[in-house]
């Protein structure tokens, strides 16, 4: 799903300033996105209780949401990603102090340096300001944060990205990042469980938005609002991979094996980019009925690894 995250939205004319851009960038982001993937391998020695110790309950949240971290470790590293392609600089060194403070939950002496930074809550408080960020990016990944660090008491100023938004569809060369922010926003209000927002995510499925019917998708599956499955399936048939793939993981999420065959059926269209996740949800739905289809990739060199894994899954 989250590996289709790239950037749309350059114009022709603009590609060698783009570049420069993208490249300052990364210098700057990259070693946080190394960061966040070491933090799935710390030691026992980094997990210990720091010899400072502020009140248990600052430790205890700082512990939580270092579980979180490694839990989603794949949605925060993509989305990272992309904050490093694709956002304004200027906007990314706005809230670059704050981002370098994720590094503080992957050091071993990142509570004490958290602590001195104002602790879990003003951490929180200076995400939950990406929100009101000038770039839709920015927005997005601090939706996405909020929803992993676990705290539901912001997800009605996530909801807020969930706006309508007038205007015609972008044109293809732009449509890949419009509304970023707003499908990101659907996608953590799921993590989040918040179920209130359901109809307003059911709506987006029909939105002409690439990211809106990606984000309200995947928003209802994790979120477990099951009497949408019949029209998440509908995106089944949808002309954008993305959306499809989205519309894959959803079902999986909810348990919706009745859609099983049509899930399948996907694998006649060519490529990995559709075969892989239909494999993987086919064997999240235990649906082993379908095993055959599966079986048939394992004598394609680019398919047969995922396959393999599918099939003992």
């Amino acid at each position: 799903m989250l590996q289709h995250e790239r950037c749309g939205r350059a114009r022709s004319d603009a590609h060698s300033k783009n570049r420069v851009i993208k490249t300052e960038i990364k210098q700057r982001l990259i070693p946080f996105c190394i960061g966040l993937s070491l933090a799935c391998s710390w030691s026992n020695a980094a997990d210990k209780p720091q010899a400072i110790g502020p009140p248990p309950a600052e430790q205890q949240d700082y512990d939580l949401i270092k579980q979180r971290f490694r839990i989603h470790e794949d949605l925060l590293t993509w989305s990272s990603y992309t904050l490093c392609h694709c956002a304004d600089q200027k906007e990314v060194k706005a809230v670059e102090k704050t981002l370098n403070l994720f590094w503080a939950f992957a050091e071993t002496n990142g509570f004490t340096k958290l602590i001195e930074a104002g602790g879990v809550q003003t951490f929180k408080a200076n995400v939950a300001a990406f929100l009101e960020n000038k770039d839709p990016i920015v927005r997005g990944y601090g939706a996405i944060l909020l929803a992993t660090i676990g705290d539901t008491a912001y997800k009605a100023n996530i909801a807020r990205l969930l706006a309508d938004r007038s205007g015609p569809p972008p044109s293809r060369a732009d449509s890949l990042l419009c509304n970023y922010d707003r499908g990101r926003a659907a996608v953590a209000l799921g993590l989040m469980g918040a179920r209130e927002y359901a109809p307003r995510l059911s709506n987006l499925l029909l939105s002409p938005y690439v990211k809106d019917r990606v984000g309200a998708a995947l928003g209802l599956g994790y979120m477990g609002a099951k009497e949408f499955a019949p029209n998440i399936a509908k995106l089944l048939a949808d002309h954008e991979n993305e959306v499809k793939t989205s519309a894959m993981e959803a079902l999986a999420e909810l348990g919706a094996a009745e859609y099983a065959k049509e899930i399948s059926a996907r694998f006649k269209e060519i490529g990995t980019d559709i075969q892989k996740p239909a494999s993987y949800a086919l064997a999240r739905l235990n649906a082993k009925e379908h095993a055959d289809e599966i079986a048939a990739l394992l004598h394609d060199r680019f398919a047969k690894g995922f396959a393999s894994k599918a099939l003992a899954l």
